[in-house]
């Protein structure tokens, strides 16, 4: 189990969000041709704190409205912006767990890379994500698929947009 450090759990669990590309790989499914447009929330600044904050995920600019596309059967959001499929919902996994639910969701699925997840942070929301795309959404760490020194892999806090790398245990 995961501890809890600073308000964060750590160690061997995250939270999942699997990505592909737009376009799959040859000899996949096509993409569904409808989709429902959902336009993000506006976003508000958070105040600053008098303490000093963990490193922070810069805050993406927002798709331009309209540019999150909702899959027919709601299980996936196109962001027609930076041409990614995300799938909606999420669950705590360890690294390893992570990266193999990805894959059974099919060709082309994956965990993100930190830049692809750090699209997905919008400061001064809690969590740090769209909740009209992404209503499962939890303020906790999230895996990508980027290695860190010391065989560890980076995280993102859906929380307060800090990074920080944890062991893949298994």
């Amino acid at each position: 189990n995961a501890g809890v450090v600073g308000g964060h759990a750590h160690a061997a669990s995250a939270e999942v969000r699997c990505v592909r590309e737009k376009k799959p790989p040859p000899g996949s499914p096509p993409a569904a041709s409808t989709a429902t447009p959902v336009a993000p929330k506006d976003t508000a600044k958070p105040t600053s704190a008098a303490a000093p904050a963990p490193p922070k995920v810069a805050a993406a600019p927002e798709p331009t409205k309209g540019a999150w596309q909702i899959s027919p059967d709601g299980a996936t959001a196109f962001d027609a912006a930076r041409g990614l499929t995300w799938q909606r919902a999420d669950a705590l996994a360890s690294w390893p767990e992570a990266g193999a639910a990805c894959r059974r969701l099919g060709v082309g699925w994956r965990l993100p890379a930190e830049v692809e997840l750090a699209t997905l942070v919008i400061a001064g929301r809690a969590p740090m994500m769209d909740a009209q795309v992404f209503a499962t959404a939890r303020p906790d760490w999230y895996w990508t698929d980027t290695p860190q020194p010391g065989g560890q892999i980076q995280r993102i806090s859906f929380r307060d947009g800090a990074r920080a790398p944890a062991p893949p245990a298994t």
